[in-house]
């Protein structure tokens, strides 16, 4: 682990002048993940009276969108959500994973995209998703088009920005050029109001050598800070971690790490492979190795 450790830093150190310098022109931030659960624990997941009387607003949902369709299980915070996926509720393998950067407001996407060619070969899609019988702009979706990594990780990512025709139909609040992730969540609200969850602050993943050297070096270009121990920070807060995968991982997720809204002290089993424990205002959704 030393010498894997030492090959990071090497690549990485010569990067934080210029990711220093990025952060100042961009700021992509973590918008969401998602993990593919077996069927056991996303069963378990739904079931969870504590997951939905307590914890947060969750509900399951299906979107239909001119690309593709998915069905999952969401919970939101302030600014920012998980969605979870049964092995039948996606494209996904089941332990996959995937992290979703986005921004709050209008053209960001495209200084991140000028940053990023520098280094890889990228596109931007337009999401259009089914609202009743239309089809309504929702986000533009800036991707890596790097299909033999992407083929060979357990780990997705893509950089996203939300739509002002999506707020305006929606009446969502937008103003100007803002297209904020939390005026976008705020259509949960009320699901959330008097539950724990206040936002997520952090993802623990387990990657092998080649995605911790990928990750490392994107996150840096993406206006992350290189913080000790293969952990990457945002300029909001938000941590990035990683940890060695081996032959035994279940999941390419190790924990989701999140903050209170009030300070509470619990340990819940929703399943042999989800724990949550919560120590006064901070908190981690566990998920086992194996």
């Amino acid at each position: 682990m030393a010498c894997l450790r030492s090959l990071i830093l090497s690549i990485c150190l010569p990067l934080l002048f210029t990711a220093t310098s990025i952060a100042q022109q961009t700021r992509a931030q973590f918008n969401h993940a998602f993990i593919v659960l077996d069927s056991s624990d996303y069963d378990a997941l739904l079931r969870s009276q504590f997951i939905q009387d307590e914890f947060s607003g969750f509900f399951t949902r299906s979107s239909v969108t001119n690309t593709s369709s998915w069905t999952g299980a969401y919970i939101f915070g302030d600014k920012n959500y998980v969605e979870f996926f049964s092995p039948s509720g996606s494209q996904h393998k089941v332990g996959d994973a995937a992290m979703a950067f986005g921004f709050d407001r209008i053209g960001e996407i495209y200084k991140m995209q000028t940053i990023l060619n520098k280094n890889y070969n990228t596109t931007i899609e337009t999401r259009q998703r089914k609202m009743n019988d239309s089809l309504v702009a929702w986000f533009d979706a800036l991707y890596i088009t790097d299909s033999v990594f992407f083929a060979q990780s357990h780990i997705e990512t893509w950089f996203m920005e939300y739509r002002k025709e999506y707020f305006l139909f929606n009446k969502f609040p937008a103003s100007q050029d803002l297209v904020s992730r939390k005026n976008y969540l705020l259509q949960h609200a009320d699901k959330r109001k008097g539950k724990y969850l206040s936002e997520f602050t952090g993802i623990t993943f387990y990657a092998t050598e080649a995605e911790i050297n990928y990750y490392s070096s994107l996150l840096l270009r993406s206006g992350f800070k290189q913080m000790p121990n293969l952990s990457f920070k945002s300029t909001e807060g938000f941590i990035i971690d990683f940890q060695k995968r081996t032959v035994h991982t279940k999941y390419a997720i190790k924990s989701f790490q999140f903050s209170t809204t009030t300070p509470v002290f619990k340990d819940i089993e929703i399943s042999n492979g989800i724990h949550i424990h919560i120590t006064g205002n901070k908190g981690e959704i566990n998920f086992a190795a194996q």
